[in-house]
C-alpha cells in the first residue's frame, strides 16, 4: 500500500501520456453537454476529499488533476510545445480508430 501523504516521483513516457489521453477521449464521447454542465455544477460545491456519486465525475476529475501535474512538470523540463486543439482531437480520434479490431477484407 502506498501512504495517504506520499507524493512519488515519476518518469512517465509519451506514449503512455497519449494512452491516457485516449482514455479521457473515450469518457468525453459519452459525456452530454447537460452532464458537463450538471458536473460543473456539483464541482463548484464539492469539498476537499469528497467524492461525486457519479464515477465518471470522479473519472474525469483524476485524469484532470493527473494532466495538469504532469502538463506543470513538462513544462518546468521544456517538454511541450503548442499544439492547434483541433489537430489534437483529429490525431487523437485516429489513434482510437487505430486501436479498434479491423474488419477483414471481404472478397469482391
Amino acid at each position: 500500500m502506498i501512504k495517504k501523504d506520499a507524493k512519488i516521483n515519476i518518469q512517465i513516457g509519451a506514449g503512455f501520456i497519449e494512452k491516457l489521453n485516449l482514455i479521457a477521449l473515450n469518457i468525453s464521447k459519452k459525456i452530454t453537454e447537460e452532464d458537463i454542465k450538471r458536473y460543473q455544477g456539483l464541482a463548484a460545491s464539492l469539498k476537499p476529499n469528497e467524492m461525486f456519486e457519479e464515477d465518471w465525475m470522479n473519472d474525469i476529475t483524476t485524469l484532470s488533476m493527473l494532466f495538469a501535474n504532469i502538463q506543470e512538470e513538462a513544462e518546468k523540463q521544456g517538454f511541450t510545445y503548442e499544439k492547434d486543439f483541433d489537430e489534437f482531437t483529429n490525431e487523437l480520434n485516429k489513434g482510437v480508430d487505430s486501436l479498434l479490431p479491423q474488419s477483414p477484407e471481404q472478397p469482391e
